[in-house]
């Protein structure tokens, strides 16, 4: 099964919800309506939170985690996808 753009959309809004409690959590301006994925390469999900927060992107069965840095940017490369 392919993931559709809904799916990503479904899992970043997932994302947003699981942190609420952190109310500076942003995506990057790509992740919008329309977005298309590069199919058969690592797909780079990025964005900015509160300096040292866990963010946990899921899709497509796939669970990547990274921990803001000092300046609160984080960047997950998800596996490619066919």
């Amino acid at each position: 099964m392919k993931p559709s753009i809904f799916s990503l959309f479904t899992a970043l809004f997932t994302l947003t919800i699981l942190n609420a409690d952190d109310r500076q959590l942003e995506l990057a301006v790509p992740f919008t309506d329309n977005m298309i994925l590069q199919r058969d390469s690592k797909v780079p999900v990025w964005g900015w939170s509160k300096p040292g927060s866990r963010v946990t992107v899921s899709f497509a069965g796939q669970s990547k985690s990274a921990v803001t840095d000092a300046n609160g940017d984080w960047m997950i490369r998800l596996d490619s996808l066919k």
